[in-house]
């Protein structure tokens, strides 16, 4: 469409135009026109046709998603349009398409932050709806809230504007309980998530360790990827829970161990309620896991906690010296033989 210079666009939305003239107007196809026009961002046409189209249904679905007048304009951020729309009386503001994606989680998920601004300040617009449908929707997010996919894409001034609104649930993420929060985390290399992380947290009512239904919590998550930053930040707050575990048992520092994060063990381990020992369900610690994986400065900085079990074994009787030996980490051998 872009290639022939908007030549398709003007062609596609003209075609009924013009055979509206020349027939009889019909309202279906005053519909089509209104439709076709939000989409488009043709503002005077739409000013148009709500002022002289009786009994026109703005409400009315259409294309192969079933989106609205006002979903089609809020998606494409036609602010001006969107404005016109919420004039009329009987525009249905929550009104979803076949995904359960409203104007406003549309506006959201593109951040149209002019659009978002327009939507929340309507009576009755609801902020926290989720899409209505178990699967996913069509843009790949199950489920989700508009502060879900403004948090997930980016969209930091966005945020922002939703955590204004009253009634605002800031933990509310996806069905399956994924919230803002983990998966702004978990989207750190988008630009704006940092800020948005920020941003959510200053919310009084955040939940920090609000785990996923495999119980990966933001500090996990933040732990596993080696966001030093972000661990600094999440062990900050006085409720983070720092020994909180996955449905396997692994910890953060576990899995900091696993993953060879030096500087985020580093931070773990100068916690005072830091369990150093914490086995997951096969009987595996850190230190295990670090010998195991060959990652030497780890086993250094665990071998000089108070209370560090070298001797601890695993289910299957292996020690960390066991699978230093076994993975060939001759020099990790070493240093544990001397602790132990």
């Amino acid at each position: 469409m872009k290639i022939w210079g908007g030549f398709f666009v003007v062609v596609s939305f003209l075609v009924p135009v013009m055979i509206a003239r020349v027939q009889q107007p019909t309202a279906a196809l005053h519909r089509l026109n209104l439709f076709r026009a939000c989409e488009y961002g043709r503002w005077s046409t739409v000013k148009n046709l709500l002022k002289t189209a009786k009994g026109l249904d703005v409400n009315k679905h259409y294309s192969k998603f079933g989106n609205t007048a006002l979903i089609a304009a809020s998606e494409q951020g036609h602010s001006k349009i969107v404005q016109l729309l919420l004039t009329v009386k009987t525009i249905r503001v929550n009104e979803a398409n076949q995904f359960g994606e409203t104007a406003l989680y549309m506006a959201a998920q593109e951040g149209y932050l002019r659009v978002v601004k327009l939507l929340i300040k309507v009576k009755g617009i609801r902020v926290n709806l989720q899409c209505s449908l178990e699967d996913a929707t069509p843009h790949g997010m199950d489920c989700a809230t508009p502060l879900y996919i403004a948090s997930a894409r980016g969209h930091h001034q966005v945020v922002k504007v939703l955590l204004t609104k009253k009634g605002i649930n800031v933990n509310r993420g996806t069905r399956n309980a994924v919230s803002p929060l983990l998966v702004a985390i978990q989207h750190h290399h988008i630009k704006g998530t940092l800020k948005i992380i920020q941003l959510l947290l200053s919310s009084s009512s955040i939940d920090v360790n609000q785990p996923d239904p495999d119980m990966f919590t933001p500090l996990y998550i933040a732990c596993q990827d080696g966001h030093v930053n972000l661990v600094a930040i999440l062990l900050s707050r006085r409720e983070i829970q720092v020994n909180r575990a996955i449905d396997n048992g692994a910890t953060p520092l576990f899995t900091a161990c696993f993953n060879g994060r030096l500087d985020v063990v580093r931070l773990l381990l100068a916690r005072k309620d830091i369990h150093c020992n914490h086995p997951t369900k096969n009987g595996a610690t850190p230190l295990l896991i670090a010998s195991q994986e060959g990652h030497f400065e780890i086993v250094d900085a665990l071998l000089q906690m108070n209370g560090i079990r070298v001797g601890r074994s695993d289910i299957y009787g292996n020690t960390p010296i066991d699978v230093a030996r076994q993975h060939g980490h001759q020099k990790i051998v070493d240093v544990l033989i001397a602790a132990s």
